[in-house]
């Protein structure tokens, strides 16, 4: 199956709709525990982000959006020491595909020796 940053290419997927990599959200069938952990990431990303609402009319805007979104969520981190949602995107030049995630939190450690990041998942078990 082939990534790209267009929908139209994510289409042809044959892995089980659960499972599968939709630009846009996925699927719109959602269980009891998928809710309890979009509810408690929404919880956690609260803690420390302050929403705002953004007016996004096309693909560009969306991506742009993303990008400041990182670029705020790493100032975030390199000032106060944590962040959460961390949205990143990279392509893979070798295999051909762009990979589009987030981080659940990441925390910089307190000691002051330690320059290395330290990633936190926060999965929810219902």
């Amino acid at each position: 199956m082939e990534f790209s940053l267009l929908f139209e290419e994510w289409k042809n997927h044959e892995a089980k709709p659960d499972l599968a990599f939709v630009y846009g959200g996925g699927g719109s069938w959602k269980s009891k525990a998928m809710k309890a952990g979009i509810d408690r990431h929404f919880q956690l990303e609260q803690e420390v982000l302050e929403p705002m609402e953004v007016n996004v009319k096309s693909s560009e805007d969306y991506m742009a959006l993303k990008l400041v979104d990182f670029i705020n969520g790493v100032n975030q981190l390199l000032f106060e020491g944590l962040t959460r949602e961390l949205p990143i995107i990279s392509f893979d030049f070798a295999q051909g595909i762009w990979m589009v995630g987030k981080i659940d939190e990441i925390r910089m450690p307190k000691a002051k020796k330690d320059h290395n990041p330290m990633l936190v998942e926060t999965k929810t078990r219902y």
